[in-house]
């Protein structure tokens, strides 16, 4: 009550600041499950691990750059998870085939059959920014399967988490390929110096200097 919490406070105002501990905790009441330590919160799908990831580095230039990136997510919550949408509303997934679905596509087995777990597992499906395999997993499941029908009893026809990952890669190579003649690309035109008469005077000496720029070449070649 707040009567302790002012002893409290009172009896460690002499204690220095990093000698004092704060552990918060609560009791769990299992609402649709057994209470037992699996059970118990937070809840983490995919272990953490070392995955490329992308930002906009907004102090050079607006360019995007991949750094390596410990990736981990964990989840608490009260209440039930006993169904998910997928595909809008048209599909309604219980979590025993929502099970199904997320070791297949996660690549990981289920940490713990109580229902919170599919919400840690669903996190890792959702949360994609930057992390290209994270992003390819999504695309699948919510654009390219949105035309396959109902996926219910059929999580062993869908692609595996590796060949997922053989995908993830192909466009982190892409990505990585295109950057790099983006930044070359700005390197030779801040090399290059107006013509007389300016950019705005010029419009065709200023093409032709464009066309001589490895990556406006490369950018037309795409487009043919």
């Amino acid at each position: 009550g707040l009567t302790s919490r002012t002893c409290c406070s009172k009896d460690f105002r002499d204690v220095p600041r990093h000698d004092l501990r704060s552990v918060s905790g609560h009791t769990r009441f299992a609402t649709s499950s057994v209470c037992n330590i699996a059970g118990c919160h937070p809840h983490q799908w995919l272990p953490r691990s070392k995955q490329m990831a992308w930002r906009l580095a907004t102090n050079t230039a607006y360019r995007f750059v991949c750094e390596r990136r410990s990736v981990e997510s964990f989840i608490t919550h009260n209440g039930d998870c006993d169904a998910f949408t997928i595909h809008g509303n048209k599909y309604l997934y219980a979590i025993s085939d929502l099970q199904l679905l997320l070791v297949r596509l996660l690549g990981h087995p289920i940490p713990s059959d109580v229902d919170s777990a599919c919400v840690a597992g669903l996190l890792d499906m959702l949360r994609t920014k930057g992390v290209w395999l994270a992003s390819v997993r999504y695309g699948y499941l919510f654009g390219a399967l949105s035309t396959a029908g109902s996926l219910h009893g059929r999580s062993h026809e869908l692609a595996s988490a590796a060949q997922l990952e053989q995908l993830a890669d192909a466009f982190a190579v892409a990505s990585a390929v295109h950057a790099r003649l983006q930044q070359r690309g700005r390197r030779r035109l801040r090399r290059m110096r107006p013509p007389r008469g300016g950019w705005q005077e010029n419009g065709g000496a200023h093409a032709g200097a464009l066309r001589k720029c490895p990556a406006s070449r490369h950018a037309a070649a795409a487009a043919g």
